[in-house]
């Protein structure tokens, strides 16, 4: 509304104005033009704001896009295991038949999404000569899930088979800086703790560290994560597959394998790439709604402007004709029309940019991990605005110094 009255009040004081009357004011650029000076600094605000906030929302919003969130989240399905009782022997045999599906990489069942929460447990992890008590973050899985969701093995090696599920695990980077191991392959780990019925039930040791990978959104830290072997025969409720080519055939053929393995129960599936951008929605939202917003107050901000200055040069025109006589030139008076509006955008800056950063400061602090904003950045904003201010105070200010001072005299 701000914006609207900025715009509309010069104009409707310009209809209803009389230029006789204001040329022989003796104050020429006073009171009367209080209101429209807060109303311009109010909208000059607004628009510097808008354009940080956009320039920082869609700044990390690409930093989400293009960030290595420590697998491979392209050319990567999720067929989704019926949640009703099937028949879990035939699960081996689906994944079998989509592994040799052409185009089909790898194949591997997982308790949970990649992306998502996941279930935690207290566990033992050798600390010098004792175990000391821990809670991890689980991802149930087989064999082949390292490789299907392109996570990058950084030391020691992958699961070699089903019978490792009591003895071998694989942990992330975070969990073994937190427990302070220099060299994590080979150190005791165990699940369970002493107030748990029937004590620890699984003692084995560390056979690999993976890179750290995002299994929440980037608002979240990564936190210490054990990867572990299926205890009983149920697979689980995703077959994430790896696929190279066209996948629309690679799906259609999944299809096929899925009715003819498990007839009668829905084929569903989903994309994990869709599903890591899901997390982002409110922010893709918020952006495309600044960025219109944007768009619109920095077009009205520009008819704002527009329309003031043609009301200053109406109020000023006596003032300009005496120095055109006295020998100002066209570019001095041109400059001094556009003096009067920078003025207001100078001030604008110093109110806009220092909000603006310390809001965009805090709106990213809700990220763990976020593009960086430095302040100087910020000012390449402000400068901007004061180039469209420039602009669109130049027809008016270009028309001012090249009046004739004698039209000036012939109207009084």
């Amino acid at each position: 509304m701000l914006i609207v009255a900025s715009t509309a009040y010069p104009a409707y004081c310009l209809s209803v104005n009389n230029p006789i009357y204001d040329l022989k004011r003796k104050q020429l650029v006073g009171g009367n033009l209080s209101v429209n000076n807060v109303l311009l600094l109010v909208q000059f605000v607004i628009s510097i704001f808008c354009l940080s906030a956009s320039w920082v929302v869609g700044n990390q919003l690409n930093y989400i896009q293009t960030r290595d969130v420590g697998f491979n989240r392209e050319n990567l399905l999720e067929v989704y295991m019926p949640p009703e009782q099937y028949p879990v022997e035939k699960a081996q045999v689906l994944k079998d038949e989509i592994s040799r599906i052409p185009g089909v990489q790898y194949a591997s069942f997982a308790y949970y999404h990649i992306t998502g929460a996941y279930f935690s447990d207290w566990y033992k992890v050798e600390s010098g000569n004792n175990m000391k008590q821990v809670r991890l973050n689980e991802l149930f899985v087989d064999e082949d899930y390292v490789a299907t969701m392109g996570l990058t093995l950084l030391e020691g090696r992958n699961f070699r088979n089903k019978n490792e599920f009591k003895s071998a695990f694989i942990i992330n980077e975070t969990a073994a800086n937190e427990f302070g191991w220099t060299d994590p392959v080979g150190k005791k780990i165990a699940v369970g703790h002493d107030k748990q019925e029937g004590g620890i039930w699984s003692e084995g040791t560390v056979i690999g560290i993976v890179k750290d990978f995002n299994t929440r959104s980037l608002h979240s830290k990564i936190e210490p994560l054990v990867i572990r072997l299926q205890y009983d025969e149920w697979p689980g409720y995703y077959l994430n597959v790896r696929y190279e080519g066209s996948e629309s055939e690679v799906i259609a053929s999944i299809k096929r394998v899925y009715e003819k393995v498990l007839p009668g129960f829905l084929v569903d599936y989903g994309r994990v790439n869709e599903r890591y951008e899901t997390q982002y929605i409110a922010e893709n939202k918020a952006f495309v709604t600044l960025q219109m917003a944007t768009w619109i107050i920095l077009l009205i901000s520009c008819i704002g402007i527009f329309s003031m200055s043609l009301f200053v040069s109406l109020k000023r025109q006596k003032e300009f004709g005496i120095r055109k006589v006295v020998g100002a030139s066209v570019a001095e008076i041109a400059m001094l029309h556009i003096n009067y509006f920078l003025k207001v955008g100078l001030i604008a800056n110093l109110i806009a940019l220092p909000v603006a950063y310390y809001l965009m400061k805090e709106w990213l602090n809700d990220f763990a991990y976020k593009t960086d904003v430095s302040a100087p950045y910020f000012a390449v904003f402000g400068f901007l605005l004061l180039v469209l201010v420039a602009l669109s105070a130049g027809y008016s200010a270009w028309k001012s110094g090249r009046m004739n001072p004698i039209d000036v005299i012939n109207m009084e």
